[in-house]
């Protein structure tokens, strides 16, 4: 078995990965401020690599109280629980 080889991108190529990282954590600041002024105080969250930047932004938010179930097949019915003996939105 081999050793995995870092890929380098091109100094071109490298500012616009940077440059859209900040674009998606932008984006997830802004859905989560909207959350948030909707009157949204829990959230369930699954991890995974393609919702890193709504994660950090939703856990930078102390309004917020998150909880995080790795399987997201399970957080559905995590979120159910508490929803109608909560008046706040879920």
């Amino acid at each position: 078995m081999s050793a995995a080889v870092p890929v380098r991108l091109p100094a071109h190529e490298a500012g616009a990965g940077r440059r859209c990282a900040q674009a998606n954590a932008a984006a997830a600041g802004a859905i989560v401020s909207a959350l948030i002024q909707a009157g949204v105080r829990h959230v369930v969250a699954s991890p995974g690599a393609r919702n890193i930047p709504m994660l950090l932004a939703l856990e930078a938010r102390t309004e917020l109280d998150v909880i995080t179930v790795i399987d997201e097949r399970q957080a559905g019915f995590v979120a159910l629980g508490p929803a109608p003996r909560t008046a706040a939105r879920w």
